[in-house]
Protein backbone atom coordinates (compact mmCIF):
# COMPACT_ATOMS: atom_id res chain seq x y z
CA UNK A 1 0.00 0.00 0.00
CA UNK A 2 3.30 2.23 0.84
CA UNK A 3 4.68 1.41 -2.55
CA UNK A 4 1.32 2.36 -3.97
CA UNK A 5 1.19 5.89 -2.64
CA UNK A 6 4.91 6.64 -3.03
CA UNK A 7 4.27 5.59 -6.91
CA UNK A 8 1.12 7.54 -7.22
CA UNK A 9 3.06 10.77 -5.09
CA UNK A 10 5.47 10.21 -8.08
CA UNK A 11 3.04 9.87 -11.12
CA UNK A 12 1.46 13.18 -9.88
CA UNK A 13 4.77 15.20 -9.56
CA UNK A 14 6.19 14.09 -12.90
CA UNK A 15 2.88 15.20 -14.28
CA UNK A 16 3.30 18.59 -11.84
CA UNK A 17 6.52 19.24 -13.47
CA UNK A 18 5.60 18.28 -16.87
CA UNK A 19 2.22 21.02 -16.67
CA UNK A 20 4.52 23.70 -15.42
CA UNK A 21 7.38 23.26 -18.15
CA UNK A 22 4.79 23.46 -20.98
CA UNK A 23 3.31 27.50 -20.25
CA UNK A 24 7.03 28.38 -19.38
CA UNK A 25 8.40 26.55 -22.59
CA UNK A 26 5.84 27.61 -25.10
CA UNK A 27 6.96 31.76 -25.09
CA UNK A 28 10.53 31.19 -25.50
CA UNK A 29 10.24 28.89 -28.17
CA UNK A 30 7.38 31.09 -29.95
CA UNK A 31 9.82 33.93 -29.30
CA UNK A 32 12.69 32.07 -30.87
CA UNK A 33 10.06 32.15 -34.07
CA UNK A 34 9.68 36.21 -33.95
CA UNK A 35 12.74 36.96 -35.91
CA UNK A 36 13.41 39.63 -38.68
CA UNK A 37 12.69 38.29 -42.06
CA UNK A 38 15.98 36.99 -44.11
CA UNK A 39 15.43 38.90 -46.95
CA UNK A 40 15.02 42.60 -47.32
CA UNK A 41 11.78 42.96 -49.84
CA UNK A 42 9.04 40.61 -51.11
CA UNK A 43 6.84 40.63 -54.27
CA UNK A 44 3.42 38.84 -55.40
CA UNK A 45 2.15 38.93 -58.91
CA UNK A 46 -1.07 39.48 -60.35
CA UNK A 47 -1.50 36.96 -63.18
CA UNK A 48 -5.18 37.74 -64.25
CA UNK A 49 -4.24 42.12 -63.86
CA UNK A 50 -0.70 41.40 -65.38
CA UNK A 51 0.23 43.64 -62.04
CA UNK A 52 3.52 42.95 -59.66
CA UNK A 53 3.31 44.40 -56.26
CA UNK A 54 6.74 45.21 -54.23
CA UNK A 55 7.89 45.44 -51.07
CA UNK A 56 11.35 46.46 -49.99
CA UNK A 57 13.67 47.80 -47.09
CA UNK A 58 17.24 49.05 -47.13
CA UNK A 59 17.88 47.03 -43.72
CA UNK A 60 15.36 44.58 -41.81
CA UNK A 61 17.96 45.44 -38.62
CA UNK A 62 18.11 49.09 -37.75
CA UNK A 63 19.60 50.66 -34.42
CA UNK A 64 17.36 52.48 -32.20
CA UNK A 65 17.09 55.98 -33.68
CA UNK A 66 17.56 55.53 -37.07
CA UNK A 67 15.42 55.60 -39.94
CA UNK A 68 13.50 52.44 -41.82
CA UNK A 69 14.18 52.77 -45.79
CA UNK A 70 10.84 51.86 -47.20
CA UNK A 71 10.08 51.22 -51.07
CA UNK A 72 6.37 50.32 -52.23
CA UNK A 73 5.40 50.12 -56.05
CA UNK A 74 3.21 48.59 -58.43
CA UNK A 75 4.63 47.07 -61.61
CA UNK A 76 2.85 46.30 -65.10
CA UNK A 77 4.58 43.01 -65.92
CA UNK A 78 3.72 42.73 -69.49
CA UNK A 79 5.22 44.38 -72.35
CA UNK A 80 2.46 46.52 -73.71
CA UNK A 81 0.25 48.96 -72.21
CA UNK A 82 -2.02 47.82 -69.22
CA UNK A 83 -5.50 49.79 -68.17
CA UNK A 84 -6.86 48.30 -64.90
CA UNK A 85 -9.87 49.34 -63.53
CA UNK A 86 -9.59 50.50 -59.92
CA UNK A 87 -11.31 48.53 -57.22
CA UNK A 88 -11.06 49.72 -53.50
CA UNK A 89 -10.87 45.87 -52.43
CA UNK A 90 -7.78 46.51 -49.67
CA UNK A 91 -7.40 43.31 -47.78
CA UNK A 92 -6.67 45.25 -44.78
CA UNK A 93 -7.56 49.11 -44.04
CA UNK A 94 -5.77 52.12 -43.64
CA UNK A 95 -2.84 51.20 -45.45
CA UNK A 96 -1.23 54.95 -46.69
CA UNK A 97 1.56 57.05 -48.00
CA UNK A 98 0.86 60.13 -46.76
CA UNK A 99 -2.12 62.10 -45.88
CA UNK A 100 -2.45 63.35 -49.68
CA UNK A 101 -1.49 60.64 -51.45
CA UNK A 102 -4.47 59.87 -51.95
CA UNK A 103 -4.52 58.94 -55.61
CA UNK A 104 -2.34 55.37 -55.70
CA UNK A 105 -2.78 52.06 -55.80
CA UNK A 106 -0.72 51.04 -52.56
CA UNK A 107 -0.03 51.89 -48.88
CA UNK A 108 2.02 50.59 -45.62
CA UNK A 109 1.85 50.72 -42.64
CA UNK A 110 3.90 49.51 -39.22
CA UNK A 111 3.02 47.63 -36.56
CA UNK A 112 4.86 47.22 -33.07
CA UNK A 113 5.29 43.30 -32.90
CA UNK A 114 5.53 40.57 -34.71
CA UNK A 115 2.59 39.64 -37.59
CA UNK A 116 2.41 37.34 -40.00
CA UNK A 117 0.12 37.99 -43.68
CA UNK A 118 -2.41 36.29 -41.51
CA UNK A 119 -2.40 37.80 -38.40
CA UNK A 120 -1.33 41.37 -39.81
CA UNK A 121 -5.32 42.50 -39.76
CA UNK A 122 -5.14 42.27 -36.15
CA UNK A 123 -1.71 45.01 -35.89
CA UNK A 124 -2.22 48.75 -34.67
CA UNK A 125 -0.82 51.04 -36.93
CA UNK A 126 1.64 53.20 -35.87
CA UNK A 127 1.15 57.03 -36.70
CA UNK A 128 3.77 57.74 -39.13
CA UNK A 129 2.53 61.23 -40.03
CA UNK A 130 2.74 64.19 -38.01
CA UNK A 131 -1.11 64.34 -36.88
CA UNK A 132 -2.67 67.64 -37.68
CA UNK A 133 -4.51 69.50 -40.45
CA UNK A 134 -3.43 69.37 -44.00
CA UNK A 135 -4.19 71.56 -47.13
CA UNK A 136 -3.63 69.09 -50.21
CA UNK A 137 -4.72 69.09 -53.49
CA UNK A 138 -8.40 68.96 -54.44
CA UNK A 139 -9.41 64.68 -54.87
CA UNK A 140 -10.12 64.06 -58.38
CA UNK A 141 -12.04 60.23 -58.44
CA UNK A 142 -9.53 57.30 -60.16
CA UNK A 143 -11.36 55.23 -62.95
CA UNK A 144 -8.40 53.07 -63.83
CA UNK A 145 -4.29 53.42 -64.19
CA UNK A 146 -2.47 52.96 -67.74
CA UNK A 147 0.50 51.66 -66.70
CA UNK A 148 3.39 51.82 -69.10
CA UNK A 149 4.82 48.64 -70.63
CA UNK A 150 7.01 46.78 -68.14
CA UNK A 151 6.97 50.28 -65.64
CA UNK A 152 5.69 51.30 -62.76
CA UNK A 153 4.64 54.46 -64.60
CA UNK A 154 0.80 55.31 -64.60
CA UNK A 155 -1.57 57.42 -66.30
CA UNK A 156 -4.17 58.30 -64.44
CA UNK A 157 -7.58 58.51 -65.80
CA UNK A 158 -9.99 60.03 -63.76
CA UNK A 159 -13.79 59.96 -63.75
CA UNK A 160 -13.73 63.79 -64.92
CA UNK A 161 -12.77 62.57 -68.74
CA UNK A 162 -9.78 62.51 -70.59
CA UNK A 163 -9.10 65.50 -70.65
CA UNK A 164 -8.10 65.59 -66.50
CA UNK A 165 -5.47 62.85 -67.02
CA UNK A 166 -2.14 62.84 -65.31
CA UNK A 167 1.41 60.64 -65.01
CA UNK A 168 1.36 58.92 -61.55
CA UNK A 169 4.64 57.23 -60.53
CA UNK A 170 3.97 54.37 -58.09
CA UNK A 171 6.61 53.44 -56.97
CA UNK A 172 7.36 55.21 -53.54
CA UNK A 173 10.46 55.60 -51.25
CA UNK A 174 9.73 56.59 -47.89
CA UNK A 175 11.46 57.01 -44.67
CA UNK A 176 10.79 56.97 -40.83
CA UNK A 177 12.69 57.41 -37.36
CA UNK A 178 9.32 56.49 -35.47
CA UNK A 179 5.66 57.23 -34.99
CA UNK A 180 4.30 60.08 -33.49
CA UNK A 181 2.19 60.59 -30.70
CA UNK A 182 -0.79 62.99 -30.56
CA UNK A 183 -0.81 66.26 -28.71
CA UNK A 184 -3.67 68.44 -27.01
CA UNK A 185 -2.96 71.47 -28.89
CA UNK A 186 -6.28 72.28 -32.33
CA UNK A 187 -3.42 72.28 -34.44
CA UNK A 188 -1.05 69.22 -33.27
CA UNK A 189 1.85 71.72 -32.60
CA UNK A 190 2.77 70.14 -29.31
CA UNK A 191 2.73 66.00 -31.74
CA UNK A 192 5.67 64.44 -30.22
CA UNK A 193 8.06 62.17 -32.66
CA UNK A 194 9.15 58.79 -30.69
CA UNK A 195 12.11 56.84 -32.20
CA UNK A 196 11.16 53.66 -32.74
CA UNK A 197 12.04 51.41 -29.21
CA UNK A 198 14.20 48.69 -29.18
CA UNK A 199 11.47 45.42 -30.68
CA UNK A 200 10.13 43.74 -33.51
CA UNK A 201 8.02 45.37 -35.88
CA UNK A 202 6.31 43.94 -38.80
CA UNK A 203 5.82 46.57 -42.24
CA UNK A 204 2.89 45.44 -44.19
CA UNK A 205 2.24 46.58 -47.66
CA UNK A 206 -1.00 46.55 -49.80
CA UNK A 207 -2.75 47.26 -53.03
CA UNK A 208 -6.28 47.83 -54.12
CA UNK A 209 -6.84 44.50 -55.70
CA UNK A 210 -6.37 42.69 -52.20
CA UNK A 211 -2.46 42.00 -52.27
CA UNK A 212 -0.71 42.20 -48.88
CA UNK A 213 2.81 41.76 -48.30
CA UNK A 214 4.94 41.82 -45.50
CA UNK A 215 8.27 42.39 -43.91
CA UNK A 216 9.60 42.13 -40.25
CA UNK A 217 12.09 43.98 -39.11
CA UNK A 218 14.01 44.22 -35.86
CA UNK A 219 15.47 47.75 -33.64
CA UNK A 220 18.31 46.70 -31.28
Amino acid sequence: MIKSSKALYACLAIAAIVAMTVPIGYPVWLASQQKASPYNSVSVSNPTLGIRLDLSVASTSIKAGDDITITIGEHNTRSVENQIATASNWNIRGLSLGPCNFHGPTGLAIMRGYYTKDSAAAGLHLALWHPGIYSCPAYVGVDSYIFDPDSSLATIVTYQGPNTTFKLQTENRVHFSGSWTEGTQPFQEDAILQPFSRGMYTLVGGDEWGEILVLNFAVS
